[in-house]
């Protein structure tokens, strides 16, 4: 009797299955678009910073991972800036600025954008500025050391000033940067000229002997003379000119990032750090 009550029992539920399946309560069957519709899509980086005439690969990541969307194309907000491959999503930077890339598909109604920080490549001729301000610093960026993917560099304005050299001296490791200035105290650089080469204020065009009598142009030539002689030119050095601020920067080619750290009123003309106590910049 038990086996029979079994057997019943496991009859009635299959019976169950098949009313529920043929009223379409049950849909053992996955709608693909449904799965498309749901997809998200998310290019590999928010903000890419790239040196001019690189280029790169923009890379969408799809959820679900398992999604294969084909119809995917790309824009550039400002192709002066950046020219993208509509395909494939290659881009070439070829203008410094600032621009967005887009990316969509129509079929799986997705779409994101990133920007697209263009640079010129970092370069100074230390010889074009006669000052300099130096640090032997311990640099790290959000507390961890520098790697090989990354370069420093020091700018005052938009202007860079100065690119970082590694330097190791009895096992420890530093960064050198020489920030290159202008004339921080006025005038100083201002060379008087020679003595022959100069001409009275008044003889700006250096003849005067076509005015007046030959003798009046003599005794007066004699009382500038005189006058020249008892006044002596003031060079005096002016007071130093407000400090401007540097700005450190540190590029990682490898994630694209820039980060930052300012120092206000840094350049001064001085030497900060020393190899028995590092200047500190962490980089955030």
């Amino acid at each position: 009797m038990k086996k029979l009550s079994k057997i019943l029992h496991l009859l009635g539920c299959t019976f169950l299955l098949v009313q529920l399946s043929s009223c379409e309560l049950l849909d053992f069957d996955v709608d693909s678009d449904l799965a498309q519709i749901a997809a998200q899509m998310k290019l590999n980086f928010d903000t890419a910073y790239v040196y001019k005439g690189y280029t790169l690969n923009v890379i969408p990541v799809f959820e679900p991972d398992s999604l294969n969307i084909t119809d995917l194309y790309y824009t550039s907000g400002d192709s002066t800036v950046v020219e993208v491959n509509m395909l494939t999503g290659k881009i070439v930077a070829v203008g410094a600025g600032w621009t967005k890339l887009y990316a969509e598909s129509v079929s799986a109604r997705i779409k994101d954008s990133c920007t697209v920080c263009v640079m010129e490549p970092w370069d100074v001729t230390q010889a074009e500025y006669p000052y300099e301000t130096v640090f032997y610093a311990d640099m790290t960026v959000k507390g961890e050391p520098l790697n090989d993917n990354m370069v420093v560099a020091a700018f005052v304005g938009d202007e860079c000033r100065g690119i970082g050299e590694a330097l190791e001296f009895h096992g420890i490791s530093l960064m050198q940067m020489r920030v290159g200035g202008e004339d921080i105290y006025g005038n100083t650089l201002a060379v008087a000229p020679p003595e022959e080469n100069k001409k009275d204020d008044d003889d700006i065009f250096g003849n005067q002997e076509i005015f007046g009598d030959d003798d009046e142009e003599g005794e007066e030539g004699d009382d500038d003379e005189e006058e020249e002689e008892e006044e002596e030119e003031d060079i005096t050095p002016t007071l130093p000119t407000e400090p401007q601020d540097i700005i450190f920067r540190c590029y990682d080619k490898k994630k694209l990032k820039l980060y930052e750290y300012i120092l206000p009123a840094g350049f001064d003309g001085a030497t900060h750090g020393t190899l028995s106590k590092l200047y500190k910049i962490d980089f955030k």
